[in-house]
């Protein structure tokens, strides 16, 4: 039996565990205020191992500007030359930080979206799902000989031993698919569809290591995930990019995975913005700096 109580200010029942009266809005009973903890003060060590951390990295950046003013001279390089590199590794940094911006951004939305069944899907939701990937007119992968959806080729050669590598011949290649999931599939138009294939195939061909082909490939058959905005088409499904920045995702990984190497990504390309640009700094002082 469901207990209830009389509102104070109208007489309706309402059920003991409501806060509020469903007819007039009156509070039934006092509700509970979350208190949060005081933050901990922060301890005194933390405070002096920052101060010497600054003071170490402005004296090796006091040092390093000196050693470069000094080699410029040295080699008496013009100030513009110097300016312009400076100036280039700042915009280099600039960029990498725009890049991680966006990587997090979109990691930030594939890690909002639930993992559902198909089954469940309806128009309008942003999911991850898992399935195995099936085609009626399936790519033949070159080098390999496999049915897949999607391969990207790079071919590199050199002269001889010594020779560095170059790049020959590079071709990408994508058709519609399907991804089944039970009794559930979905298709997926291969426009506006970001591919994360897995190596199948990195050899050597012609036998004397002066020719190097390596093929990635979504085969048939292999457990797929799939991010993106689900649409009705008849009486299936189908997978549409959720925004115009934001392309639909086909990866052999698992969602958790995939979102794992996107967060490795952004902090890479964070680090690489902040040595960009450390060294940018670095190179413009040094350009206007007198040797001692």
């Amino acid at each position: 039996m469901l207990e209830h109580v009389s509102c104070p200010r109208c007489g309706a029942p309402n059920l003991t565990t409501d806060y509020v009266c469903f007819a007039c809005g009156a509070r039934l009973r006092p509700i509970r205020k979350r208190i949060r903890p005081r933050p901990s003060h922060v301890p005194w060590p933390f405070w002096v191992g920052l101060a010497l951390a600054l003071a170490v990295l402005g004296l090796g950046a006091w040092k390093t500007t000196e050693w470069l003013s000094s080699y410029r001279q040295q080699k008496r390089s013009p100030v513009s030359h110097w300016l312009l590199a400076g100036g280039a590794l700042l915009v280099a940094g600039q960029a990498a930080f725009y890049r991680a911006r966006r990587t997090d951004r979109r990691r930030w939305r594939l890690a909002r979206a639930p993992e559902l069944p198909l089954r469940q899907a309806h128009a309008g939701d942003v999911i991850w799902a898992r399935g195995r990937i099936e085609c009626d007119t399936p790519l033949i992968a070159p080098y390999c000989e496999e049915p897949c959806v999607y391969y990207h080729l790079v071919i590199k050669e050199r002269d001889s031993s010594e020779a560095p590598w170059r790049t020959v011949r590079r071709e990408t290649r994508s058709v519609d698919f399907t991804v089944s999931q039970d009794d559930a599939s979905v298709r997926i138009p291969t426009g506006g569809v970001l591919f994360e294939a897995p190596i199948w195939s990195d050899t050597y061909p012609d036998g004397s290591a002066d020719l190097h082909v390596r093929v990635w490939a979504l085969a048939l058959g292999v457990p797929a995930g799939i991010w993106g905005k689900v649409a009705n088409e008849g009486n299936r499904l189908r997978l549409d990019p959720p925004a115009d920045d934001l392309p639909v995702v086909a990866t052999w990984q698992s969602p958790q995975q995939y979102v794992a190497s996107l967060a490795r990504r952004a902090t890479g390309m964070q680090i690489v913005g902040w040595a960009a640009s450390l060294a940018g700094a670095l190179v413009l002082m040094a350009a206007v700096a007198q040797a001692p």
